[in-house]
């Protein structure tokens, strides 16, 4: 899609409207999910309920799939039809090489080029994970009851330039800042090459994201993914955390309580266990009980509980025996950060 094409169509308009429509409420964002890139090490989270597509330079999310099509309605004909609602957000990467330019300026003017006839804002000094960046905006008409409004933050790592960027019809882009404000405070960028050192992908990395939903949040080394087991019986909810070896891994469950304690609920559940030994301690200032057992051979496993909000939380964490130094300090690490919402 050409923008020019676009937005030569669209300045023949009035730059500006008055949006249709009562007051839009900002959205309560209860549970996120957290996009990471195994290969680049790059990584955001955004609403578990938004749209999401992704390809190999650039992911888009979406506050929903009507919003998704209205972008699509933009971009490929010019302008959006009827009185559009909701937000797109974009980020992607491209090299010095493919862009053929070097600075966050030139990076600028090639966007403003792109756009005919939209006059962009001045910069405004902002961060990517805490590299320094640039911010700016511009809005335009983009159809009879249709003001777009966009919001672009660009910084450089490595030789690429990374770009998160915000796009808003009507009143739906003030609404759902505090969104993207979010989106853009959990970006996290590629961590750079060291030249002679090689990286085992199967340990744990020593770099921590934070896997964050409804009942809890909870951080882990950022080469483990979220996989989601299909639940058994009574289960709400299952996540488990999963890295290259699939024999070392971190899975909590949410269960009811049913009014029982913590202490009824492991006098139920600690005889299923061939348990080694067991202790007491605090997690995320909740009491928690932990009982250690071999499952199978040269496999540990503890097994965490923790009752709040009248829910049992059973977080098993698995390794293999023979790499203990390499996987326990950091699930010690994970289980240490816990905190259940």
């Amino acid at each position: 899609m050409k923008k020019s094409l676009v937005i030569n169509f669209i300045i023949v308009i009035s730059l500006f409207i008055t949006s249709c429509g009562g007051k839009v409420e900002t959205p309560v964002v209860t549970s996120w999910k957290v996009y990471h890139d195994r290969f680049f090490g790059t990584e955001l989270k955004y609403p578990e309920n938004w749209m999401f597509s992704t390809d190999s330079k650039k992911i888009k999310i979406y506050s929903s799939q009507d919003v998704a099509d209205k972008f699509y309605e933009l971009y490929s004909v010019g302008s959006v039809s009827g009185t559009p609602t909701g937000v797109e957000i974009e980020y992607g990467s491209s090299t010095f090489k493919d862009s053929k330019i070097s600075t966050l300026d030139e990076y600028k003017s090639s966007e403003a080029a792109s756009w005919a006839g939209i006059t962009f804002s001045e910069n405004k000094k902002a961060y990517l994970e805490k590299k320094d960046a640039i911010e700016f905006t511009f809005q335009a008409q983009a159809g009879q009851n249709a003001k777009l409004q966009v919001r672009q933050i660009i910084c450089v790592s490595d030789s690429t330039f990374y770009y998160l960027k915000y796009s808003g019809f009507n009143d739906y882009y003030e609404a759902y800042t505090s969104i993207f404000d979010s989106i853009v405070s959990s970006v996290i960028l590629p961590r750079p090459k060291i030249k002679g050192k090689e990286i085992d992908e199967s340990l744990p990395s020593e770099y921590f994201t934070t896997y964050d939903d409804e009942y809890f949040n909870l951080s882990h080394p950022d080469n483990f993914q979220p996989n989601f087991p299909t639940k058994k019986g009574e289960t709400i909810y299952s996540v488990e955390l999963i890295g290259y070896r699939q024999d070392c891994t971190i899975l909590l469950d949410v269960l009811p309580a049913k009014d029982l304690t913590l202490e009824k609920v492991f006098d139920q559940n600690k005889n299923k266990y061939n348990t080694t030994s067991s202790s007491e301690i605090t997690i995320g200032g909740n009491n928690a009980k932990v009982l250690t057992y071999s499952p199978v051979k040269n496999i540990e496993r503890k097994v965490y509980f923790i009752v709040k909000n009248n829910k049992f939380y059973r977080i098993f964490v698995t390794w293999f025996k023979p790499m203990s130094k390499d996987f326990v300090p950091a699930f010690d690490k994970s289980i240490k950060s816990l905190t259940i919402k």
